[in-house]
């Protein structure tokens, strides 16, 4: 993978989160290159149990990849995937430091019938925190 000497920010929802990672470790494991990326994960499921015994069975240490520059993890508390511990009491940092950030969020996406769904892609891209976590890779946030 080439990305031109830039870095490359990956915004993953559901189980999108769980492919970035799984992609990141295996290309760490077999020692491919990768540009330095930043990740926002959207409503992922990786504090689930099931997927942390089947991640740490493949992987070994759950940890931030190295490949990180940043893991900022957006989750609205009554997203059903997002359920259980915060992501950065799971997963150590890697050799570089990084941690993920976990950033609570309201998602407040509502249906054409008016009825909510706190795990809908549109409304975790529409928080002010999706915003904040962009601008930061670009530079432009605090």
């Amino acid at each position: 993978m080439e990305a031109a000497g830039s870095d490359v920010l990956i915004a993953a929802h559901s189980m999108g989160g769980l492919i970035a990672y799984d992609v990141l470790r295996a290309a760490e494991a077999e020692g491919t290159p990768l540009p330095r990326c930043a990740l926002v994960t959207l409503g992922a499921p990786l504090g689930l149990a099931e997927l942390k015994l089947k991640l740490a069975a493949e992987h070994g240490d759950l940890r931030v990849p190295a490949a990180l520059t940043a893991w900022t993890n957006l989750m609205d508390r009554q997203d059903i995937a997002t359920v259980g511990d915060d992501l950065g009491e799971i997963y150590a940092p890697n050799a570089s430091r990084v941690r993920v950030r976990d950033v609570p969020v309201i998602n407040a996406y509502r249906r054409p019938d008016g009825a909510e769904n706190r795990h809908k892609s549109y409304g975790y891209l529409r928080t002010p925190e999706f915003s904040t976590a962009a601008a930061r890779f670009l530079g432009a946030g605090p």
